[in-house]
């Protein structure tokens, strides 16, 4: 009698689905809070861009200048960043493989042509990550040069728009 009893009980499988999913649940709630985490961060740094764009183009139409530039675009985003993280110049320079290189107004390229005036539209952001240690992030420390004032559980995600005026 008792062997039968733990024979049957060997052999039930009714509860086997909970039990399964259970010990799976934890690691796909893992999984798509990561892809959500990584989704926002992504739309921040995307909304960010477009910020930095907004602003360049408007000061490309209009004449340059930095208030209005910030204004504008802060405008374009539905984050709200402050205007102390939205720094608009307007350098003259010259193009070249990394970017544009600053010089002042009358100087000669190393091409030899004049430098041109440009506008250059900096934004930023501070994304605090819904897991506190993602492994390759580059969170901000007093080491890391590209942290533009977050705190050392976030991440700092910028964008440069730049246009020639």
């Amino acid at each position: 009698m008792m062997r039968e009893r733990w024979s049957r009980f060997w052999r039930a499988n009714e509860g086997l689905g909970a039990i399964e999913f259970g010990f799976v649940a934890p690691v796909l709630v893992a999984i798509l809070l990561g892809i959500l985490d990584f989704g926002l961060a992504f739309w921040n740094q995307m909304e960010v861009a477009n910020a930095a764009d907004s602003g360049t183009q408007w000061a490309m139409v209009n004449s340059f200048d930095a208030n209005s530039i910030t204004q504008v675009a802060q405008a374009a985003t539905s984050l709200s960043i402050p205007s102390s993280q939205i720094t608009p110049t307007a350098p003259y320079g010259c193009a070249s493989s990394t970017g544009v290189q600053v010089y002042s107004q009358g100087s000669t390229c190393p091409d030899g042509s004049a430098a041109q005036p440009y506008i250059i539209v900096t934004a930023y952001v501070c994304y605090k990550p819904i897991f506190p240690s993602w492994p390759g992030l580059n969170y901000c420390s007093g080491t890391n040069s590209q942290c533009n004032g977050c705190n050392t559980d976030e991440i700092s995600l910028s964008s440069q728009s730049v246009v020639l005026k």
